[in-house]
């Protein structure tokens, strides 16, 4: 169980901070949070900025975001702004859209992607992070990305491969 809420925190921080510079039209599984309800929905246009204002936090053991703050820019003009709240372990955040706030249930988020682990995932002991495995994701049957831990070395080293390129990150960062 605790590798598997590892692998979760793991794959929404990549998610979450690994396209911090403009994004094309598709929404991560974050940013798609809350957009079950048509009236506040993030615009989806052709490109936008993703800032993250705080870090995104998860609690050992809580399926949820407790805080940060990622706001959305286009055309130098601030769009929206979500808040996953200070730290409560709570399901709940805030869109802010054109000066109104919606509060939204991230338990009624719909997946945006679907997780097949390839090759399975290693943890040791005593070590913070997977050391092997590979993680593909897929929106509407459509690989959108794989995520490779590595060859069994002791290190905080991954790579996460899409089709704008491939990115080489550290676990670590995200403690």
């Amino acid at each position: 169980m605790k590798t598997l809420l590892t692998l979760v925190v793991v794959a929404v921080i990549l998610l979450a901070t690994a396209c911090t510079k403009s994004v094309e039209g598709k929404l991560s599984e974050e940013e798609s949070y809350g957009n079950q309800r048509e009236n506040v929905q993030i615009p989806e246009t052709d490109e936008y900025e993703k800032v993250v204002i705080n870090p995104i936090v998860f609690v050992k053991g809580w399926k949820y975001p407790v805080s940060g703050t990622i706001e959305y820019w286009q055309n130098g003009k601030l769009v929206a702004t979500i808040d996953y709240g200070t730290g409560e372990l709570d399901s709940f955040a805030t869109k802010t859209i054109n000066g109104e706030v919606y509060e939204f249930d991230l338990t009624e988020m719909k997946k945006a992607y679907v997780k097949v682990i390839t090759n399975p995932i290693v943890k040791v002991e005593g070590w913070d992070y997977p050391v092997a495995g590979t993680i593909e994701y897929y929106k509407e049957e459509t690989l959108v990305a794989t995520v490779d831990y590595g060859n069994g070395e002791l290190d905080s080293i991954g790579t996460k491969v899409t089709p704008k390129g491939t990115y080489t990150f550290d676990m670590s960062e995200g403690k």
